[in-house]
């Protein structure tokens, strides 16, 4: 099975596993309340491990429902920021290839960020939203992987997902505690990182 298969593979399970018969939720959810898209909690056992890069834009929703069923299997605070951690440097690996940058491979998750801060989008606001969000969710998970005293349950990784939440719009799978909420902060964050658009196809990109 090449690449471009395996991905294919990858979204049809996760459809398949998401009972998605051609059509998604029109629901999409704005804050901590509200009435949304609710899923059992093992509705979805699927991974993101497949080449996020090849996938296309109409899948993007079935992206958001893969980094939660991935994360959502997760109990542990520290495992849930470092996977999701890596799960939203592989995102903006997509969007920054869309957007035609290349070598983004060999960038740093801040180098990412910047790369992506130079991207005239139409959303100039959302932008500066996801941008403050990336920022913070990375000083977190430096902060877990250099301080040896730093403590998740400080509030920092709770304020950071609620803030995500309350600003950005996304699907909201199941039922908000503690945890789930945190998990949410991931999907939502992907897709809207995915639906950021820019105002010209082609931009010039000076190397950082």
């Amino acid at each position: 099975m090449n690449k471009a298969q395996h991905t294919t593979s990858c979204i049809v399970h996760l459809a398949d596993s998401a009972n998605f018969k051609g059509g998604t939720s029109n629901k999409r959810c704005s804050g901590l309340t509200g009435s949304c898209l609710e899923m059992p909690n093992d509705t979805i056992h699927v991974t993101v491990g497949c080449n996020l890069s090849r996938v296309k834009e109409k899948y993007d929703i079935l992206v958001e429902l893969a980094v939660w069923g991935h994360l959502d299997s997760k109990t542990d605070l520290e495992l849930i920021l470092l996977k999701g951690h890596l799960i939203i440097e592989q995102i903006l690996e997509v969007k920054l290839n869309r957007c035609g940058i290349e070598n983004k491979k060999t960038f740093s998750f801040y180098s990412k960020i910047l790369a992506l801060e130079k991207i005239n989008f139409e959303q100039t606001n959302k932008k500066k939203i996801i941008l403050d969000a990336l920022r913070k969710l990375n000083k977190l998970r430096n902060n877990l992987a250099h301080d040896f005293y730093f403590d998740l349950n400080n509030g920092e990784f709770d304020n950071w997902a609620k803030k995500v939440l309350k600003n950005m719009d996304g699907e909201k799978y199941t039922r908000y505690t503690y945890r789930t909420k945190i998990v949410h902060a991931f999907s939502t964050l992907t897709i809207n990182i995915l639906e950021l658009t820019t105002k010209e196809k082609q931009y010039e990109y000076n190397n950082i």
